[in-house]
């Protein structure tokens, strides 16, 4: 337990008080010097949690007060002695993981109306859209950046003032004497709308307010308040959540939302029913074993795509899965093409499925499916996917999470391909906004793989895939 507590959100508040105490009882208790020193190396272990780049693996929701208790301890360091520690980790880099991690939609703001009671050891809350996150792992339904005014006047940063005032919510009372309307802002440059973080989470996006488009993959390693979710996806378009990753899953096994933190509860992908490696809950929340790796990303204007390898991560409960990874082509501002590739050994055949989930935990989500082809809905976006199996058809079926009716309903679409030694599974996905139709697109399987042509909002789409590359493998032409 000291290890795991070590690397956890958990040591940040004991670590900000026993500092603030002691600068408080500096010059004033024989002990205020070692209890400020082991709150300062404290600190300098702590601060390594955080990538060169300010990434954080415990997901936005828990930055926020994390980083705000490393700003305190640091700002009150240098208020009272005169002491620097205040670029202890890359806080500009930081307040901009918690920009790429943002995702504001559309909506007023709901209380769930299954929620009967704290699944977290924590009050029951609203979900405000305009406050929402990409929420890989335990990250909550609203984006903190108290910081971040405290960031743009330290380090002399626009951006950072750019996010106190227009990004998240301030939530915390010191953001009172922080903040400064009036201070210089600038919003972040095009290099921030597609990111591969330092822990191979990848997002791209069109923009930063609610009608924006945002893809996020979650890639990387395991961490504290990690979910079973290794190459699952997040998918919003036209202000809609149309590819979802639940909220509020269960801190504990006797819990039915415990299901939310398993890979059956993600936009992600199933080996005969079964997802990959994650831990019974006896120790909490702590990270898994399960890893996945980037091995090829790139963008360009108007293009993404990345390739990212769960092989690890799914070996660990399946010894005879020799690949599985996910691909992703993402076509600025809403045609997302997704390809699955599995491989297994000694002539192992088993099924591969595919899911998606629905946003639907304000009750306006609607999914159906017609043979290969499924759409869903919410109120201002929705999508039509056609979905290709190669050499085969893939079965297509609409259906929910099996938890109680109290704790509402969870629709998924799940795609399978049957038993085989080999997968490949082709998703191509069409958002447009409510009342307008996606475009018209012609898939055809070649010896290759498949090519895809024809156009959709409004632009000329010419891609061709190989299923064969082993990385990156999409082609406009």
């Amino acid at each position: 337990w000291p290890l795991i507590l070590n690397a956890t959100n958990l040591k940040v508040i004991p670590m900000a008080a026993l500092g603030i105490a002691a600068l408080w009882l500096h010059g004033r208790h024989p002990q205020a010097d070692r209890w400020l020193s082991m709150a300062r190396r404290s600190a300098r272990a702590f601060s390594t949690m955080y990538g060169l780049d300010g990434a954080y693996d415990e997901g936005v929701g828990y930055w926020g007060y994390t980083t705000l208790h490393m700003v305190l301890l640091a700002e009150v360091l240098h208020r009272r002695l005169g002491v620097d520690e205040r670029d202890l980790i890359n806080y500009p880099g930081t307040v901009r993981y918690a920009l790429v991690m943002s995702m504001p939609t559309l909506g007023s703001t709901y209380v769930n109306p299954h929620e009967k009671e704290a699944y977290n050891f924590v009050p029951k809350g609203a979900m405000n859209p305009a406050l929402d996150l990409v929420n890989f792992g335990d990250s909550g339904i609203g984006a903190d950046v108290t910081v971040a005014p405290w960031v743009g006047d330290v380090a002399h940063d626009p951006v950072s003032h750019y996010v106190a005032q227009n990004i998240g919510g301030l939530q915390h009372i010191p953001a009172a004497v922080w903040f400064d309307p009036k201070a210089r802002a600038a919003p972040p440059d095009a290099s921030l709308l597609d990111v591969r973080l330092s822990n191979d989470w990848v997002i791209s996006r069109t923009g930063w307010d609610a009608p924006s488009t945002v893809v996020a993959l979650r890639s990387g390693g395991p961490a504290n308040h990690e979910h079973a979710d290794r190459n699952s996806i997040i998918f919003k378009a036209h202000g809609e959540r149309l590819f979802h990753d639940p909220f509020k899953a269960a801190y504990d096994t006797r819990h039915p939302r415990w299901l939310l933190r398993q890979t059956e509860a993600h936009t992600a992908v199933l080996i005969d029913g079964q997802g990959h490696q994650y831990h019974d809950g006896r120790d909490g929340t702590n990270s898994s074993w399960a890893s996945a790796s980037v091995t090829g990303y790139e963008a360009a204007e108007g293009r993404m795509q990345v390739t990212s390898d769960a092989t690890p991560a799914y070996r660990l409960v399946n010894d005879k899965v020799e690949r599985i990874d996910r691909s992703l082509f993402y076509v600025k501002p809403d045609l997302l093409v997704i390809l699955d590739r599995l491989d297994l050994v000694d002539g192992t055949k088993a099924a591969l499925s595919a899911r998606f989930q629905i946003f639907n935990e304000d009750t306006r989500g609607i999914g159906a499916v017609t043979g290969t082809t499924f759409t869903i809905k919410r109120p201002h976006a929705g999508l039509v996917a056609r979905t290709h199996a190669y050499g085969s058809t893939p079965v297509t079926a609409l259906r929910a999470l099996d938890l109680p009716p109290e704790e509402g309903s969870f629709p998924f679409i799940e795609v399978t391909s049957g038993a085989a030694a080999q997968h490949t599974l082709l998703t191509v996905v069409a958002a447009h906004p409510t009342g307008g139709e996606p475009g018209q697109l012609d898939v055809r399987e070649t010896a290759q793989g498949w090519t895809i042509r024809g156009s959709h909002s409004g632009q000329n789409i010419a891609i061709d895939i190989d299923r064969a590359r082993a990385a990156l493998p999409f082609s406009s032409v």
